[in-house]
């Protein structure tokens, strides 16, 4: 399946900051009952760098001289944000909504480059369920170790613990069955 940040066949991992916005950018509120997630902490194994769109940027104004050449890219980047938030519904079918966010994703892990030369290791972005911090990491299976692993080469996530929640549980916490 194609996610926001992914063409289908470009893994990435996608996380967030809090569980309730990790249960709801991955379910489908459909029927809770008799269903569960699993659920995992992580931790990176190295300062990452990532870009921070969890914001708004604020447009310049045209009579700032200092910053006023940057209200296109400001304007592109808010847009971009935007698109990143807007619900998108799942089904078998590739969605060309994902699309422009694909290709600056795309950009941002193979072109862009921090003022020291290093590469971009991730995205933060708001979620479209919840509004929360939620992000992409352009790493695959093979950058994640288990707790007990040493680190190895190219590993970015350790993951230190993991539970099943279920979700017609969650959701009595919640005070919502579709939460």
């Amino acid at each position: 399946m194609p996610n926001r940040m992914s063409p289908v066949g470009i893994p990435m991992f996608y996380g967030a900051f809090d569980l309730n916005t990790a249960i709801r950018e991955i379910y489908e509120p459909d029927n809770a009952k008799g269903k569960k997630v699993a659920s995992g902490e992580f931790t990176a194994l190295r300062n990452l760098r990532v870009v921070d769109l969890s914001k708004s940027l604020p447009i310049p104004s045209l009579f700032d001289p200092k910053l006023q050449t940057l209200r296109n890219y400001y304007r592109f980047m808010n847009n971009f944000i935007n698109d990143f938030t807007k619900p998108i519904e799942r089904s078998d079918r590739a969605h060309a909504e994902y699309v422009p966010t694909q290709v600056v994703t795309e950009y941002f892990r193979h072109v862009y480059r921090t003022g020291d030369g290093a590469q971009i290791d991730g995205i933060i972005y708001p979620s479209s369920k919840t509004g929360q911090k939620a992000i992409v990491i352009f790493a695959d299976s093979a950058a994640c170790i288990d707790a007990e692993e040493t680190q190895g080469s190219g590993a970015l996530l350790r993951l230190d613990r993991a539970v099943d929640v279920s979700l017609e549980a969650y959701a009595a916490v919640e005070g919502t069955e579709n939460f």
